[in-house]
């Protein structure tokens, strides 16, 4: 029996981080490479954007020992989430790669509450539509969705449940019957707040995606892009445009006509008479079923012709026709014939 595979529904974020502490490099057995783990945390400001609380992270990486991160600095980073749901710190695994800073923390740096933004793939478990008295919105829907990804320190599956609220805007308020218990479900949104009592963290979704497809609607013409002139010095922009159907690149190939393909076999024989089109007679049919016109000849007279023939010229040799022909015999092929019989 096989073992069930645990299924693979990451969930990504994207944000500023500024943070807390030194960065501490764990080394194994003098390796100049290992993980490196910071202190920071994440500002939110809530579902309706009425608090202002930072909840501490961990931001991990499996790098080089020296790529560390300055307290007085923030960066833009970029990974996958895993936030349990025993009430451990959420763990942010980010790849070096991405990591840019951008500039000196001070008191007049800009404001990241509700900036840091989580795509994700995963099942939704259940839905519940709450009433959302602080907005003119209506009633808005609280979806869990469960993930797993794998951790690659302690090299294992970890599962978790992210609490998603689908606000009851005109542009979102149509998609509340795309969560169903049981379907996987692509959401794009920010991350606002976490939930203490279930340990969840808790995302404001701002698009979904349904991995089965969506109902395919009334085609979209396509629009060409517009070069447009660059106002940054030393920069050249390019733009897209979408190819039309009736582009020379999208033309389908053009299929060779079959009379303009000259017959390899008759292109490498030499001009012949066709003994079967062309009759030896007028008269005749170009098939080679028509009846002979010849007058019968009794054979008699073929044995006396026979005889005079072979006393006054020698037995021509016979050459094997290479083309098997088809029809009535010839007058020759029966001589011919008579002759071996007389021999014999």
């Amino acid at each position: 029996m096989t073992a069930v595979r645990s299924p693979n529904h990451p969930a990504t974020f994207n944000g500023h981080f500024q943070p807390i502490s030194e960065s501490v490099a764990e080394s194994v057995r003098a390796n100049q490479y290992g993980y490196v783990k910071t202190p920071s945390f994440i500002q939110c400001a809530g579902s309706n954007g009425d608090k202002n609380e930072d909840f501490e992270v961990e931001l991990v990486t499996n790098t080089a020992l020296t790529n560390t991160l300055n307290t007085d600095s923030i960066y833009a980073i970029s990974g996958k989430i895993i936030a349990l749901n025993n009430g451990s710190t959420p763990m942010l695994s980010y790849f070096q790669d991405t990591v840019v800073r951008i500039g000196a923390s001070s008191p007049d740096q800009p404001d990241f509450s509700n900036k840091t933004i989580v795509t994700s793939l995963g099942m939704v478990t259940s839905r519940c539509e709450v009433a959302n008295g602080a907005s003119d919105s209506g009633s808005q829907l609280e979806v869990i969705v469960a993930h797993c990804d794998w951790d690659g320190e302690e090299r294992i599956h970890r599962r978790f449940n992210i609490k998603y609220i689908v606000p009851g805007s005109k542009n979102l308020v149509k998609t509340h019957t795309l969560y169903q218990a049981g379907r996987e479900v692509n959401i794009i949104g920010r991350l606002v707040d976490f939930d203490i009592e279930d340990h969840m963290a808790i995302v404001v979704v701002s698009s979904v995606s349904i991995t089965s497809g969506h109902q395919i609607g009334r085609p979209i013409p396509a629009i060409h892009g517009q070069a447009t002139t660059s106002s940054i010095t030393g920069r050249k922009f390019t733009s897209f445009s979408a190819k039309m159907k009736g582009s020379p690149n999208n033309s389908p190939p053009t299929e060779i006509s079959k009379t303009t393909v000259p017959n390899a076999k008759a292109s490498s024989q030499p001009d012949q008479p066709n003994p079967q089109s062309t009759p030896s007679r007028p008269g005749l049919l170009n098939k080679g079923k028509a009846r002979a016109l010849d007058a019968p000849v009794s054979h008699d007279e073929e044995a006396t012709e026979d005889e005079t023939e072979s006393d006054s010229a020698p037995e021509p040799e016979t050459t094997p026709n290479p083309k098997i022909k088809r029809g009535r015999p010839r007058k020759s092929i029966i001589q011919d014939a008579a002759k071996r019989m007389k021999k014999y």
